[in-house]
């Protein structure tokens, strides 16, 4: 293939290249921040699925709980339990179990007491800022912080909306000691 000889010709053919590689480049970067949204909501769900069994929630990683109706409480939901999960009724079940357990860290077997089992449709609710409707309300909370002169937690409250794949914060706090 020749290079044209009309200037005009060759002008038209630059810019058809330039408009041809910055589409190329803009949906890149769309699908580079899909791809990442997409990476943080799996986290957000997989840790939905396991904080309950954290034996020191925000200690070592992220941990994830829906909260109840009044946004106060964290909750696990039904739907994200294992069907074979064990779950520690009451205190004294709970008391029994914990002589048992290997070492102190380790993760819990079972749900426990202190969290009410309710179902998704049970969770607290908050508005998507996306698309308007009620979603599930969750508590990220993690220790972003740790030295012997002090640590550093961090809690944040969002709406998680699968149908927009967002998540929407509505609290954020700091703190150098637990909440």
């Amino acid at each position: 293939m020749s290079f044209p000889k009309n200037i005009k010709v060759r002008r038209s053919g630059i810019d058809t290249k330039q408009r041809a590689a910055k589409a190329a480049s803009d949906e890149v970067g769309r699908r580079e921040r899909q791809h990442q949204e997409n990476q943080e909501i799996a986290g957000i769900l997989n840790g939905l699925l396991n904080s309950w069994c954290d034996s020191d929630p925000g200690k070592n990683r992220d941990v994830y709980f829906f909260l109840d109706p009044t946004l106060r409480q964290r909750v696990v939901v039904r739907e994200f339990l294992p069907e074979d999960a064990k779950v520690y009724r009451t205190q004294r079940e709970w008391n029994e179990y914990s002589r048992t357990r290997s070492w102190h860290g380790a993760n819990y077997d079972g749900v426990p007491y202190w969290y009410p089992i309710v179902n998704l449709d049970a969770v607290g609710k908050g508005e998507c800022s996306k698309c308007k409707s009620a979603q599930p309300a969750v508590e990220h909370y993690v220790q972003t912080y740790n030295s012997p002169e002090g640590d550093e937690w961090l809690k944040e409250f969002f709406v998680l909306c699968r149908d927009c794949n967002s998540k929407t914060i509505f609290k954020s706090e700091t703190s150098d000691s637990r909440f």
